[in-house]
């Protein structure tokens, strides 16, 4: 659909915001350099380009302007002695190359510079002096090509949240590294688990061990079977949903981000989160093009008000998926790209006895909750008291956070070991392996569950329609997703022992199978117990 009324009136717009480029060159043929392009003039360029790309006759009358101003931007500096700024991005074209998201004039350099790549990464960072920490982003972020205006800034957000690992994750490796190996090998689910219980109770303390067990699997640590085949990954997308005021926003965001006004430490990784309680999913798919390559959690409270907009649900089940995101308007288009971060969500939805019905009308939300670790909250007596404990002993502050540096130490080491981390020297990433009785045990509960499925008189399948005796409820990625947390829940266990793989523990597979057996009830509404499906 065209903005203008007539061709007279787009040909008009288009004829001044020619004599805009060509005014832009003019004053690059000036011989005088302090007559370089501001911020503001670029973004004006970089304006007209994304106005007029749609329209391919007079999208094709700028090219060659827009090539010529790109020409000379590059020749008003010695590129071998210039340094760009962050947001300068090698392109496959001169036009390209201005159309990115335009940067501030660069600063010459006389220094050498020293091509970084990662056989050198640690070399550069431990004993060069004259290389800084720009210099080593840039090699890190200089192959991204973004696509909007969006994404240029949110990947100055990332770096500056990379910059805020880093300088943590030293000073750890400085001050604290034996004393958070200690920790380590001591340290396992069970014994987090037994924390979260002291803090929250029996009733609660689930929801945070899942919150604080993805920021292991965010590291997306492969999953190899006994013959060391790999057969998956850790990372997983999570979302609790629920009546309101049962503990959802507390579990995603307080806990992992901390919150000084109720006095709650964090306990999740620094610089690894993004907070998005404000952004639309048009803006997400946006931004999230900066975030190629990475490994951060979207930490996202009121999931279903982002389902308040129209053609957004197939996008984000793309990116759920770690699939190749692309999304086109008659404006613009974004992507093709990877996703490769993961989510943290809540909602609202409406409780029934064990089952629920989602709020967001979208047809095929299912399909989005289908891919996510899924938590039913139900705000019955039992969860009641405790959360109302819970913010009692948080009033009086008599939560007792002392073990929650220690964790977020050891959460911060795993993590940097698992990914390669160019700061770790000493340490590799370990595979999870995952055990024949890991399947034994799978077996039995599938059996159960289908016994389950069958005697359950009146099953409702997620879109209305009452089932047969033997229609399933629930998709096999339940399975996938079982395995994904025993193996996440295996992660703290790292400095348990030397061997080059770590074992998947007997707590870590319980823990996952009580989460299968608590989401499998909820999806199929299922008349039966999480003791009686897992058989104990």
């Amino acid at each position: 659909m065209s903005l203008y009324k007539n061709i007279s009136e787009e040909l008009a717009d288009f004829c001044i915001d020619k004599a805009n480029i060509l005014d832009y060159i003019k004053k690059l043929d000036s011989k005088n350099q302090t007559k370089l392009l501001s911020q503001s003039e670029l973004e004006h360029i970089f304006s007209i380009e994304r106005k007029w790309r749609s329209y391919p006759l007079l999208n094709r009358t700028l090219t060659p302007y827009l090539k010529e101003i790109s020409a000379k931007r590059t020749n008003a500096f010695d590129i071998k002695t210039e340094i760009y700024s962050e947001n300068s991005i090698p392109h496959s074209s001169p036009q390209a190359v201005l159309l990115t998201s335009p940067s501030p004039i660069p600063t010459p350099i006389t220094t050498p510079i020293t091509m970084v790549t990662k056989d050198n990464y640690n070399a550069i960072s431990t004993h060069s002096t004259n290389i800084s920490p720009k210099i080593k982003d840039q090699a890190i972020y200089s192959k991204l090509k973004l696509s909007t205006p969006q994404a240029h800034a949110e990947r100055k957000q990332i770096q500056a949240q990379d910059h805020i690992f880093t300088e943590a994750l030293e000073d750890l490796l400085e001050h604290r590294l034996e004393e958070t190996i200690a920790f380590g090998k001591q340290c396992s689910i069970g014994s987090i688990a037994t924390y979260l219980k002291s803090q929250f109770g029996d009733s609660l303390f689930f929801d945070s061990l899942l919150s604080l067990t993805q920021q292991y699997a965010l590291a997306d640590v492969p999953l190899v079977n006994e013959h060391g085949n790999s057969i998956g990954k850790t990372g997983f997308h999570l979302a609790y949903c629920g009546d309101p005021g049962t503990g959802k926003t507390f579990s995603i965001k307080d806990l992992i981000l901390g919150n000084s006004n109720l006095g709650v430490m964090a306990h999740g990784l620094k610089g690894r989160n993004r907070y998005c309680g404000s952004i639309t999913p048009a803006k997400f798919v946006r931004i999230a093009e900066a975030y190629q390559d990475q490994r951060f959690n979207f930490i996202v409270p009121e999931f279903d008000d982002w389902f308040r907009y129209k053609g957004m649900t197939n996008t984000l089940k793309t990116a759920l998926e770690g699939g190749l995101v692309e999304y086109e308007t008659f404006r613009e288009s974004i992507g093709p790209y990877n996703f490769s971060s993961f989510f943290s969500v809540n909602y609202n939805v409406k409780v029934t006895g064990e089952s629920y019905d989602t709020l967001i009308k979208d047809p095929h939300f299912k399909a989005l909750e289908d891919r996510m670790l899924l938590t039913v909250h139900r705000l019955t007596p039992e969860r009641y008291r405790a959360v109302a404990k819970a913010k009692e002993q948080l009033e009086k502050g008599l939560m007792d956070w002392t073990l929650a540096p220690a964790l977020q130490d050891l959460a911060m080491l795993t993590y940097a070991i698992q990914t390669a981390h160019p700061s770790i020297d000493n340490y590799v990433p370990k595979a999870v392996m995952v055990p024949a009785s890991f399947y034994e045990q799978l077996n039995q509960v599938r059996e159960n569950l289908m016994t389950a499925v069958e005697e359950t008189s009146s099953i409702i399948k997620s879109d209305g329609r009452m089932a047969g005796e033997k229609d399933i409820p629930f998709s096999p990625r339940l399975e996938k997703k079982v395995l994904q947390l025993a193996g996440a829940f295996s992660l703290p266990s790292y400095f348990q022992n030397d061997s080059l793989v770590l074992q998947m523990s007997e707590d870590a597979i319980s823990y996952a199978f009580v989460h299968l057996a608590q989401e499998a009830i909820a999806r199929g509404r299922l008349q039966v117990s999480c003791e009686e499906l897992l058989g104990i």
